[in-house]
């Protein structure tokens, strides 16, 4: 029974070794298991108008992400800033723009498609007016922040330093593949390479504000691409 209980004690202190590693994987998974259990709870302290919980939840969302990893900041080792910084724009910079446009081309092509317009924008009453639309764009962008931080800039960060980039960048791909589940199939397979995409490009340009603007401009498009050849709001 001591040499069991000495088996485990050690393999339990062994952990230690891999603090970051332990502490962003603990973290990352108490986030999502957090707003998938309680969310719908603090939704219902909330006053907000009827029919808008999608906007007040993507901002919950993204502050959520953002400010739960937060909190352990100070036990992170080899701290980077979790990316929450600039970086080297001048890598990141070609890498976001010839992305996106490979990814507006994709939109533009696939745009038309019945799954597509049948599921953009997620948030329906932004199909009635532009106002609408733009304050929904405001929470997504809230949400996308929030959402590239949590997964390229606290996960990424975290593990590099204890599994070097090949690792980091694929164990974070894994659980925001696994959260595309339920979307259009080919967008959901698609987010294993997006996921690599992402997690390589904010390694080289050692930031994840490219990431969120990448994803979010890339969200942005499928919405207005949906609205428009849904023929429900009109440019001019």
């Amino acid at each position: 029974m001591r040499k069991l209980l000495n088996d485990w004690f050690e393999r339990i202190k062994s952990l230690g070794k891999y603090r970051n590693t332990l502490i962003s994987s603990v973290v990352v998974s108490f986030v999502l298991l957090f707003i998938n259990y309680h969310m719908r709870h603090i939704m219902k302290l909330i006053h907000y108008p009827r029919g808008y919980s999608l906007p007040v939840r993507f901002t919950l969302y993204g502050l959520i992400f953002l400010l739960i990893p937060l909190i352990t900041f100070p036990f992170i080792k080899d701290k980077e800033n979790f990316g929450l910084k600039i970086g080297n724009w001048k890598k990141w910079l070609p890498d976001l723009l010839i992305a996106y446009a490979v990814m507006l081309i994709l939109v533009i092509i696939f745009g038309r498609t019945h799954s597509f317009m049948r599921t953009y924008p997620l948030f329906k009453k932004a199909k009635e007016s532009w106002q609408i639309l733009a304050m929904y764009e405001g929470s997504h962008f809230i949400y996308m922040f929030g959402w590239e931080f949590l997964f390229r800039g606290y996960f990424l960060f975290s593990l590099r330093k204890e599994t070097g980039d090949a690792a980091a960048v694929t164990i974070q791909m894994i659980p925001f593949a696994v959260l595309h589940a339920g979307k259009p199939e080919l967008e959901a397979y698609g987010s294993i390479i997006a996921g690599l995409f992402l997690g390589i490009m904010a390694l080289r340009g050692k930031s994840m504000i490219p990431c969120a603007i990448l994803h979010f401009l890339v969200g942005f498009s499928m919405d207005i691409f949906a609205v428009l050849y849904s023929g429900s709001l009109k440019i001019f």
